[in-house]
């Protein structure tokens, strides 16, 4: 037989092989994700555990947050911090407290706890409502209540929470934290593995 038709043959038993197996592959992708039972997936291979453990997007809750003081907190854990975030230096937040002073719209109610809180969301605010932006050592805490009074307003800034909301407040997650489970990305990672398998064998037939 003549090698031309030889490499011809081989090309077209190679094209028929991969069209079975996706034909086979879609049966077994089109079985639904939440039928995936742990107990029956095989020992992963290295290279599905670094598949697996990629960064992936995840669904957050949106809310409108403000920045406020720890309740259980003296005043004399506060104290420094709100001077830190008033305070006009390179090295400090450089908030204008002035609505915190003798006849200002926030001055009452007139307590360490209420100023520092109105300090902290000017300065959360300020800085893109970043989850960094309401430490203050941790002194601070993230809300979904609007602290504001019949006087004093403070503005909020709606934004995707990373983190877990109760109460009205919210634990931030650990940085980069993700659930690695590939189901949740759509397909069974067995599927997407076959799939590269099957690439491979083609291209090994085809040369």
């Amino acid at each position: 037989m003549p090698k031309s038709m030889a490499m011809a043959n081989q090309s077209c038993t190679g094209v028929v092989a991969l069209f079975a197996i996706i034909f086979a592959l879609g049966a077994v992708g089109a079985s639904s994700v939440n039928d995936l039972d742990v107990e029956d997936v095989p020992m992963m291979t290295l290279e599905q555990k670094m598949y697996n453990s990629r960064p992936r997007e995840r669904k957050l809750a949106t809310a409108t947050v403000w920045c406020v003081a720890k309740s259980n907190l003296s005043d004399g854990a506060l104290q420094g911090a709100l001077d830190w975030v008033c305070g006009p230096l390179p090295d400090q937040g450089q908030v204008n407290c002035g609505p915190l002073q003798s006849g200002g719209a926030c001055y009452d109610p007139n307590n360490v706890p209420s100023h520092t809180s109105w300090a902290f969301n000017a300065y959360f605010q300020s800085h893109n409502a970043s989850d960094s932006a309401c430490d203050f050592q941790g002194t601070g805490i993230q809300v979904t209540v609007d602290p504001s009074t019949s006087t004093c307003s403070f503005p909020g800034s709606i934004k995707e929470v990373n983190g877990t909301i109760a109460n009205g407040t919210i634990t931030p997650s650990p940085p980069g934290q993700f659930t690695p489970n590939a189901a949740a990305a759509g397909f069974e990672p067995q599927y997407f593995f076959s799939v590269s398998a099957a690439i491979t064998f083609m291209t090994y037939l085809l040369t």
